[in-house]
């Protein structure tokens, strides 16, 4: 049973907090119970309840270029990743702020915190370089295994797209996933089991838990897939109506916006039955998978409870980019790749050995009442929920609409650690400073601004 426990309380004075960085792939703004939407998200929920919600935050509009700035607080294209290396032009491969992974002169918000005394712990997606100097032990992490690329399938080890490999690290080597793998179990276990290994000592911990859900291959285990049979069969233009009333209704947006209807959004009623079936169940086997990411989250809350870790720790939850629209069936070499590889008959969907993805209809619903998807320069692309929970003398109020850029994560938590982030000095050497500015006087209710409305610049000499 999944755990949904009220998050954190006050830290101790006299030790600095746990910090839990959690990061779900893909979600849309409205995917979230505590945003609006219909999947059970218990857990996320209770973070929210006891927390902060912030229905202005911003992020890149794909995976790679958002992790980016959220480990350094260094603009994407300052630190390497102007855009995803899977999307990136040829012509810009290679230069300055399109490199393709982590530059080394954007440090890590893990490289800080480990010189001040935390572990650090990276469990899941990776996507930020895979050769052996951009992986996650030179990048301030004691303990790793992640999925280097951008995806792979859930159930083995097997890559998503047939230009990828699969790769799989533990620690800097290449390692093999176990038999009786799951995307968001295995992940939560690895995080458990680094938690565990060095609590001994008594150090405050980083863990950045980078789970696979909801990313493409959408699967799932049946039993949760199974809580929504027929909940979706009106349709996604219905769903996205009926998450833009609860959107509103929680003060996400304001009350007399008008609904945005996507030129890419097909008419649910003039699907024949067949292709309305089939479309229902793979928007069920995206809220099961979802809801899986959630039980398996739970069960890390329970765990952190039951050996008293729980109190002491912050909980920050958001999503990379908003919901992913593509159809890999448009693409005649990624369809046959697929097929050849997988199959995608409608009982089997979510299922070891099936293929789904819900295309550009459920997006629509996913990132509700937003315009566009993941890729595209909108607001359905670039803001996702974000949930701060458990920080020391929080304010009260439950809903941020401030503006907050994922660069302000990184700050954020070096503050709640009592570190100064550095000011493009590190080891003797000149390196990209962090623009992003701390959240924590926001949080705290001592603040109301946190950027200006006319905030343009990338470095902290920025006045407000």
């Amino acid at each position: 049973m999944a755990c949904a426990m009220a998050a954190g309380g006050a830290q101790k004075a006299a030790k600095a907090p746990n910090i839990v960085l959690l990061v779900g792939d893909d979600w849309g703004f409205s995917d979230v119970g505590a945003f609006g939407s219909e999947i059970r998200t218990p857990n996320i929920d209770a973070l929210a309840r006891s927390g902060m919600k912030f229905s202005n935050f911003h992020t890149a509009a794909t995976c790679s270029p958002t992790r980016s700035m959220l480990l350094t607080g260094v603009d994407n294209h300052r630190n390497g990743l102007g855009a995803m290396k899977d999307l990136m032009p040829q012509e810009f491969r290679g230069k300055p702020g399109y490199l393709g992974y982590l530059s080394n002169n954007a440090i890590t918000v893990a490289q800080l915190l480990k010189e001040q005394g935390y572990h650090t712990y990276v469990a899941g997606k990776w996507h930020l370089g895979h050769e052996p100097a951009t992986l996650p032990p030179n990048r301030g992490f004691d303990r790793s295994f992640i999925q280097a690329h951008g995806s792979s399938d859930n159930w083995e080890q097997k890559p998503w797209i047939f230009t990828e490999n699969g790769e799989w690290f533990a620690d800097g080597r290449q390692a093999s996933l176990p038999k009786d793998y799951y995307s968001s179990k295995f992940i939560t276990d690895k995080t458990i089991e680094f938690i565990d290994a060095g609590a001994k000592d008594d150090k405050p911990f980083f863990a950045y838990v980078a789970y696979q859900a909801v990313h493409i291959p959408v699967q799932a285990p049946k039993e949760f897939s199974d809580h929504y049979r027929g909940l979706y069969d009106s349709g996604w233009n219905a769903l996205r109506e009926a998450r833009r009333s609860r959107v509103a209704a929680l003060d996400l947006i304001p009350q007399d916006s008008k609904m945005v209807n996507m030129a890419t959004t097909s008419d649910w009623n003039a699907l024949p039955k067949a292709a309305q079936l089939d479309q229902t169940r793979r928007m069920e086997v995206y809220a099961g998978m979802a809801e899986a990411m959630d039980f398996h989250l739970g069960r890390l809350i329970e765990h952190l409870t039951k050996t008293g870790a729980y109190d002491n720790t912050v909980f920050i939850f958001m999503s990379d980019n908003g919901a992913e629209a593509a159809d890999p069936y448009e693409i005649a070499p990624l369809k046959w790749w697929i097929k050849a590889n997988w199959t995608d008959q409608t009982e089997r969907l979510g299922e070891k050995g099936a293929y789904s993805f819900i295309g550009p209809g459920w997006a629509s619903a996913a990132v509700s009442p937003l315009n566009t998807y993941k890729q595209w320069a909108g607001e359905g692309a670039l803001r996702t929920p974000l949930i701060v929970s458990g920080v020391a003398g929080m304010s009260h109020q439950a809903l941020s609409k401030r503006f907050v850029h994922v660069t302000d994560i990184a700050p954020t938590l070096l503050e709640l650690a009592g570190i100064p982030p550095h000011q493009g000095r590190y080891q003797d050497r000149d390196v990209e400073p962090m623009h992003g500015r701390s959240m924590l006087a926001l949080l705290k209710g001592k603040s109301e601004t946190l950027h200006a409305a006319d905030e343009a610049c990338l470095n902290r000499d920025c006045e407000i």
